[in-house]
């Protein structure tokens, strides 16, 4: 892909290369801490037809790190997500029309699709799994 970017777009794009409907994913923002037996925990917790997995990650404040981990559990995120494609194609993926190149609110029109679907959405707290701190400033144009 080239030009601006546009993040639900190639979430989109990558997915489609995913080569089997019955592949499990977990997609994931690029500043987290992803601890080795992760997806042990997305097997676990995720179930084809049933169940979204969307693990709570603790967000680290500014300055800190995964050693030092000062922050708050991010309970209202849903940015983190383990899902079968089969269930990926039947949510219709990412809003490329609605979240072109706006940072925000993708997450939660992705979770409304997934409820509407009568999928459930399991949520645990994950030691281990950080997002670090960083700036909205400039995010998307």
């Amino acid at each position: 892909m080239t030009g601006k970017f546009y993040k639900t777009l190639a979430l989109n794009k990558a997915v489609e290369h995913i080569p089997s409907e019955h592949d499990l994913l977990f997609l994931f923002d690029l500043h987290i801490d992803v601890p080795a037996d992760i997806m042990d925990s997305v097997r676990k917790n995720t179930i084809k037809g049933h169940i979204v997995f969307c693990p709570q990650v603790g967000r680290l404040n500014c300055g800190s790190s995964s050693v030092d981990h000062k922050g708050y559990w991010e309970l209202d995120g849903y940015g983190l997500v383990g899902v079968y494609k089969s269930d990926w194609i039947r949510f219709g993926g990412m809003n490329t029309e609605k979240f072109k190149y706006k940072w925000g609110g993708e997450d939660w029109d992705l979770l409304d699709r997934i409820i509407n679907l009568s999928l459930e959405v399991e949520r645990i707290k994950y030691p281990g799994l950080y997002h670090h701190y960083h700036t909205k400033k400039k995010k998307w144009g």
